[in-house]
């Protein structure tokens, strides 16, 4: 073990909570229990500062597997404020087979991605191929955060409403994809839901999420409820 790998893991122990740990199992279910610590973001985002600073930080970022949950967050902290959009590309494919549960990859947020559209871009729909269920919840977040309102095209929302998956945190990522276009891109996001393209279940949940939203119009949160489906 390299000594910044063991410096980190016992930082985290070191800060670790028992209760907050039984919150992080109970809200992260596909995350193997024994891998979680219990330490707070606000920490995480303290420590990623800190440790990103040092010369042998790339020992961590490529140790992976990691050990601990924490380990995995702290990852997706430092990756997404990488400026070298090379380097987030090369650790991305690292990493991301590893990714277990939505905490971890909804973290996964580089900024660097704003000026590199087209290196986005092409992960996204290279991703967005893939087996792994968080891989493709990575690049639908992706499609949604850097390519609804910025570099938009209407291929993209055609891209993910195609998605046929099992899992449930793809299915909810489509969701959550919808109802923000429904915001973002209403006439093309609209088109999508009268036609009922996306499954029944994904369909209904696009609709609920924008129906909460603060930013949709009233007249059009109502004209979606009548959009509802009716599931067997």
């Amino acid at each position: 073990m390299s000594s910044i790998v063991k410096m980190i893991q016992d930082e985290l122990i070191a800060n670790s909570e028992v209760g907050y740990r039984d919150f992080v199992i109970k809200l992260t279910p596909t995350v193997d229990p024994s891998m979680v610590l219990g330490v707070r973001v606000p920490y995480l985002n303290k420590l990623a500062k800190r440790v990103s600073a040092e010369s042998n930080i790339m020992e961590f970022l490529e140790s992976v597997p990691h050990k601990y949950h924490e380990e995995n967050l702290l990852e997706a902290i430092l990756i997404s404020n990488l400026k070298d959009v090379l380097l987030i590309r090369r650790l991305l494919e690292l990493f991301l087979p590893h990714v277990d549960n939505w905490a971890v990859c909804d973290s996964l947020r580089p900024k660097a991605f704003l000026k590199n559209p087209d290196i986005a871009l092409n992960l996204a729909l290279k991703y967005i191929e893939s087996k792994e269920a968080f891989t493709i919840r990575f690049a639908i977040e992706t499609l949604m955060l850097y390519f609804l309102v910025e570099n938009y095209d209407v291929r993209y929302v055609r891209i993910v409403s195609n998605i046929r998956h099992d899992d449930y945190y793809v299915r909810m990522m489509v969701a959550w994809y919808f109802s923000t276009a429904l915001y973002e891109r209403y006439s093309d996001a609209i088109k999508v839901i009268e036609s009922q393209s996306l499954e029944p279940w994904v369909h209904n949940k696009a609709i609920q999420k924008a129906i909460e939203s603060r930013v949709i119009l009233p007249e059009r949160k109502e004209y979606l409820r009548s959009l509802r489906l009716k599931i067997k």
